[in-house]
């Protein structure tokens, strides 16, 4: 139970740690390195609880480090929460404004004045974690792979990581991953290069984590039949098709898959009814979702980018009940969410972007009252949203609409929604008001306002006959004509 509870937990960080929204932040304050390698730190982490959970881990000294480890990843949590709160309030960087800019450059916030202390905190979180993981090492569980090519794996090592010092000196035909018998992980650096990976064999047949998106993979079909026990996957793919081995990956509960070559998916994807968590990032797969996204019933969270032939949301989504996260990019055929929307009755973050196809129904999102983000991006069919929204009216936390150049207005209940904390409105060049109601939103503590020229000189701060609309707002960012 303690080790679901701490996978749990680093999962959550894991999360956190790969939303857009804190990289762009890293990107801003000159961390973004030291967050990715924290990151890694935590892949190497949730891997090892993975493991620890189902072999019901009893020894002492095994429980001990966890118990270090706990301590550490409350610390972790908590610097991660500072930043996400932080990310809330920066979503949309001050341009224009000389005013604005000269405050934001005193203020906390500023990118050159916070890097470097920032820089430290997550260094010293990471080296503390990695202390930690060096101390399972000596359990003989964990093993870094560096620069000694033809390392052979002992039996008893469960986790192993790669670095890219170690991938640049891998030599074809390497004896490195030979006898890792009992190897639960295999984690790889962000280093892109190409590598044959012909070593897994029957012997990693208690595989649990393979993170291989850092790689450009050449792997036998047939490796798939052995990793029986696989619970995460994460990879590129440079072949047209998938072998049907992979359909009998039964455990798979996460799978993030990048491909510029995919055609098709296999027809037993269906199978992977364990999946929780899919990623698929292939530019030339055509989508058959009607043959399979039915049968997905665990799925927490769903990525399609593009979406190729696809023009709805299918009937199968209504087996997607437990769906909490959909993301909708680049699916240039889309014309409408129906009949699929109504059914994601506990859907809580919806990104929907570059569909230059789609319009709305006012019937769309009204089943949607667990809605707590939505972002809308590149809908150039937008001119005012859908009535249904209403439903998220008391849920809806984070609003984020860009690039919806015939966007004219906003739902006049936007008064209602009384859970707003954040409002972002980008390049919307036919905006002309904000609702008045904004004014009862009680609650919103950021307005991000940018490239929208009505918005801009109707509630500007100096002169604006609006600004006493949103005054109340303890964060707004106005910039742009």
């Amino acid at each position: 139970m303690a080790e679901q509870i701490l996978f749990n937990f680093a999962e959550g960080i894991l999360h956190k740690l790969g939303s857009y929204a804190l990289q762009q932040l890293g990107l801003a304050w000159g961390v973004k390195k030291e967050l990715k390698r924290l990151k890694n730190s935590m892949s190497i982490v949730r891997g090892i609880l993975l493991d620890a959970e189902e072999q019901q881990v009893t020894n002492r000294a095994v429980r001990e480090w966890m118990q270090m480890l706990k301590d550490i990843l409350f610390d972790v949590d908590e610097m991660v929460d500072d930043f996400e709160t932080e990310a809330l309030q920066r979503r949309v960087e001050v341009h224009g404004n000389k005013l604005k800019e000269v405050s934001y450059f005193f203020t906390r916030s500023n990118p050159f004045k916070v890097r470097y202390s920032t820089g430290r905190k997550i260094k010293g979180l990471r080296e503390r974690l990695d202390e930690v993981l060096v101390d399972m090492d000596r359990f003989n569980e964990c093993r870094s792979l560096r620069s000694e090519a033809n390392t052979v794996i002992p039996d008893g090592v469960r986790h192993v990581s790669f670095h890219n010092e170690f991938i640049i000196r891998l030599p074809k035909g390497s004896n490195a991953l030979h006898n890792g018998k009992k190897l639960r992980t295999i984690l790889t650096s962000a280093l892109m290069l190409p590598v044959s990976f012909t070593a897994i064999s029957p012997t990693f047949r208690y595989l649990r984590v393979m993170d291989l998106e850092s790689w450009l993979l050449s792997i036998p079909s047939a490796v798939f039949k052995y990793l029986k026990h696989l619970r995460y996957l994460s990879m590129r793919w440079d072949h047209s098709n998938l072998p049907d081995s992979f359909s009998r990956l039964f455990n798979l509960q996460y799978l993030h898959l990048r491909s510029k070559s995919l055609k098709i998916l296999p027809k037993g994807f269906k199978n992977l009814i364990n999946l929780r968590h899919l990623a698929l990032r292939c530019e030339g797969l055509v989508f058959l979702l009607d043959e399979w996204i039915g049968k997905l019933t665990s799925l927490r969270s769903l990525t399609i980018w593009p979406g190729r032939n696809l023009t709805s949301l299918p009937e199968g989504f209504q087996s997607l009940t437990n769906l909490r996260i959909l993301v909708i990019y680049v699916w240039a055929e889309l014309v409408s969410l129906s009949p699929g929307m109504r059914y994601l009755i506990a859907l809580e973050e919806l990104c929907i972007g570059w569909c230059p196809n789609l319009q709305f129904k006012d019937g769309d999102f009204q089943e949607l009252s667990n809605l707590k983000s939505l972002e809308l991006i590149c809908l150039p069919l937008l001119e005012s949203l859908p009535m249904g929204l209403q439903c998220a009216a008391p849920t809806l936390t984070y609003f984020r609409v860009c690039d919806c150049e015939r966007l004219k207005e906003l739902s006049a209940s936007l008064e209602n929604f009384t859970s707003l904390e954040s409002l972002v409105i980008v390049d919307c060049p036919n905006l002309l008001s904000l609702p008045e109601g904004i004014q009862n939103l009680t609650k919103l503590q950021s307005l991000h306002i940018r490239n929208c020229p009505h918005i801009s000189r109707r509630y500007s701060e100096n002169g604006g006959d609006l600004w006493h609309h949103i005054s109340h707002i303890p964060n707004i960012h106005i910039s742009g004509d």
